[in-house]
């Protein structure tokens, strides 16, 4: 029983989540995300506006 409570321990541990930051490496990763989204809708949204322009 402790084998396998230990086990289960291991299996644990080893879950990552997006919302648990715990270095610096996940918080660079996800803000590289979260500005890659917000220059991809930047350039979309002045996309459309100068196609409404154009119109």
């Amino acid at each position: 029983m402790v084998a396998l409570q230990e086990r289960v321990n291991k299996l644990e541990a080893g879950k990552t989540s997006l919302l648990d930051l715990n270095g610096t490496s996940e918080k660079i990763s996800l803000g590289g995300l979260g500005g890659g989204m917000l220059l991809a809708g930047a350039i979309a949204l002045i996309g459309w506006r100068n196609k409404r322009k154009q119109s």
